[in-house]
């Protein structure tokens, strides 16, 4: 890859997140000057939906309770998986790519332990799709004392700079703000990852724009609860993983004789007004103009919600097009591309770990040396 000063890329973006939607794949040509991303081009984009048996295996419930072999071959596979799924959108978009950048999908989240895993192998994906592949981009900044995430600030500041806050409602609600010149973020509380549970008690993937949450109501005492969680209280930065989640949230909800419906509503309502919580207490540290992305921006009733929280003082915009759904594929693509011209795509203050870095491991597509003596071997 050429690492001259102004260049252009085509790179795949891949993301698994924990809300199971599928795999996002997007294909962005980014245009890199000296001082970073200048302008960027959405390319071609899908989803691609798990089959049952991978949607069975990426339950986290059951992956996190996998045995050290069981976790190392679903790593493998799921590397291949999504390399073939790369090469197959690559062709049948008539696209070509320099370089992959793959989230993977998250395991364990645990930066309290320095631990953080993601699985979707770089080398098999690299193997597969034939293609430099940038992926575990985690994992660096937890050694350094980080929380691994959120990692979107860098990408949101170069791709969506005309912003001042950014979230994003996917299976985590994450937020993105300006402190003077810094960027800071960190994960607010679930969003999805519950929502889609309850919904699948209904027997849907999600709650479709809300319509099953609109027809509940609030269940006080479990909405105190909830708002009065450990993680609430601490101050950032922090991140959530599914652990947490799985142990401090799922129970509360699952012991309630209570309709999905108003389940859901109580949910929105504390996700909703944690949003508004924050927006409160950094309304003197950015602007007015917040961008909200992820699945749970479709949703009319969590957004009605969060307006009502907001109060009007805040201007809340979703993307043109289809960036609203695939803007987390396409940040990791440019993470990716970053880390590849060793430039920074982490910042530590962001994620806690007081140094901005270029954080990935790198994956150099397979060449056939079996002619090449140049080596001397």
């Amino acid at each position: 890859m050429n690492n001259s000063i102004d260049t252009t890329y085509n790179v795949v973006g891949l993301m698994s997140g924990t809300s199971l939607d599928g795999l996002d794949i997007v294909h962005c040509t980014f245009h890199l000057a000296g001082d970073g991303v200048v302008n960027f081009r959405l390319n071609a984009c899908e989803t691609v939906q798990y089959p049952p048996s991978w949607q069975e295996k990426l339950r986290a419930e059951d992956l996190t309770k996998m045995s050290g072999l069981e976790l190392a071959l679903a790593d493998a596979e799921l590397g291949c998986f999504m390399g073939e799924q790369a090469k197959r959108f690559l062709e049948r978009h008539g696209l070509i790519a320099d370089l992959v950048g793959s989230h993977g999908h998250t395991v364990f989240h645990q930066p309290e332990k320095a631990l953080t895993v993601q699985i979707g192998s770089g080398a098999h994906l690299s193997a597969v799709c034939g293609i430099d592949v940038v992926s575990d981009f985690r994992r660096l900044d937890v050694a350094l004392g980080g929380q691994g995430a959120p990692l979107v600030p860098a990408g949101e500041m170069l791709l969506l700079g005309k912003y001042d806050w950014w979230w994003n409602l996917g299976g985590i609600c994450n937020l993105s703000w300006r402190s003077g010149e810094d960027i800071r973020a960190c994960d607010i509380t679930f969003c999805n990852m519950v929502m889609n549970r309850l919904a699948l008690r209904k027997g849907m993937r999600f709650d479709d724009r809300g319509q099953l949450a609109s027809k509940g109501k609030l269940i006080p005492d479990l909405f105190e609860i909830l708002n009065k969680l450990d993680f609430i209280e601490k101050e950032e930065p922090k991140s959530l993983g599914f652990e947490w989640v799985s142990e401090k949230v799922f129970p509360l909800f699952d012991e309630k004789n209570c309709t999905e419906e108003d389940l859901l509503f109580t949910a929105v309502r504390h996700i909703a007004s944690q949003i508004g919580r924050k927006a409160k207490a950094i309304s003197g540290a950015g602007g007015k103009k917040m961008l909200a992305t992820g699945g749970g921006s479709h949703n009319d009733f969590l957004m009605e919600q969060i307006a009502r929280e907001l109060g009007g003082h805040i201007t809340v915009e979703k993307p043109d097009g289809q960036l609203a759904d695939y803007k987390e594929a396409v940040i990791f693509a440019l993470l990716g591309l970053l880390r590849k011209c060793g430039r920074v795509n982490v910042l530590g203050k962001a994620t806690g770990s007081g140094i901005d870095h270029s954080g990935g491991s790198v994956f150099l597509a397979p060449v056939d040396l079996s002619n090449d003596t140049s080596a001397g071997i």
